[in-house]
């Protein structure tokens, strides 16, 4: 189980009140910097960005997640769907590449893609 919210002061307080852990979500760099600002930052235990902070155009990391994993911060990008694919292909190659990536795990609401993915992930199936 995990506790999210968009809000820096909400995660803040509830970390606080819970020893479940806390993901903050952030939906860009602005709201990253911003949740980074407030005061003890990071108080939080993982990290939702929005699957498009994570690559340039190129494909290419853009530091998010290395960054978080430098403090210890798993990373969980959100949404993944079947329905809405990245850059026009089948949402479980894009999955691979964002494992690939070094992402901790990540938010469908597709769960049987999303389990099979993982799975196929876990035991090196390409």
């Amino acid at each position: 189980v995990f506790i999210q919210s968009f809000e820096p002061d909400f995660v803040k307080k509830i970390d606080a009140m819970t020893d479940l852990p806390v993901v903050m979500l952030v939906g860009d760099k602005a709201g990253l910097d911003a949740a980074m600002a407030k005061p003890g930052a990071p108080f939080w235990q993982g990290l939702g960005p929005n699957i498009g902070m994570l690559r340039d155009a190129s494909g290419k990391s853009t530091g998010v997640v290395e960054a978080a994993h430098a403090k210890g911060i798993a990373v969980h990008p959100w949404t993944f769907r079947d329905d809405q694919p990245v850059d026009g292909k089948p949402i479980a190659t894009t999955l691979k590449e964002f494992f690939a990536l070094g992402i901790d795990g990540f938010f469908t609401d597709f769960a049987i893609t999303g389990y099979a993915v993982r799975n196929d992930v876990l035991h090196g199936v390409e």
